[in-house]
């Protein structure tokens, strides 16, 4: 079952010649670098960093679309080293249901549906995942928004993420 998101494949800019060319929207999501100490991102789990790296996607795409393409990214890379990054979801088989962004009075709320199993490889992997899926889902918002400022709520089959982390 696909998100509720759809992609229009058909906008394009005007180019300066006047020939009109396809847009295109950087997509971002979020891997490790262990032991980074905070060197280049926020501090997670054991001592290590988020890393946000980008993709490039053709198209005009909305803030879910943006997330949908994002996290797709991250949950289809199934090996456990990316160059000098690390994906703690590699095992994991998980895939988008939905997605909604609202605004109110300048806050925003995320909310994702995911569907599939998480495997994790022990305690420092638990907020690796965690923080992979919340910086690919809040670093594709429009505005400057980390995991801090905005809401976001992540479900597996209908469960709270953390529920999922609660439970070991």
């Amino acid at each position: 079952m696909g998100a509720c998101v759809s992609t229009n494949n058909t906008d394009l800019d005007a180019h300066e010649d006047g020939i009109k060319v396809p847009t295109q929207t950087e997509v971002k999501y979020a891997l490790v670098t262990l032991d980074g100490g905070g060197a280049t991102g926020a501090v997670i789990g054991c001592g290590d960093t988020i890393s946000i790296l980008t993709k490039t996607e053709e198209g005009d795409l909305t803030e879910a679309q943006k997330i949908q393409k994002g996290l797709e990214e991250l949950f289809s890379i199934k090996d456990h080293q990316v160059d000098s990054y690390y994906n703690a979801l590699y095992q994991s088989n998980l895939s988008v249901k939905n997605i909604s962004v609202n605004s109110l009075n300048g806050e925003k709320t995320v909310k994702v549906e995911l569907s599939g199993n998480i495997t994790s490889g022990g305690v420092c992997d638990d907020p690796r995942i965690q923080e992979q899926i919340s910086y690919t889902i809040s670093s594709n918002l429009l505005e400057s928004t980390t995991p801090e400022t905005a809401i976001i709520e992540v479900s597996l089959d209908d469960k709270p993420l953390l529920d999922y982390f609660n439970q070991k």
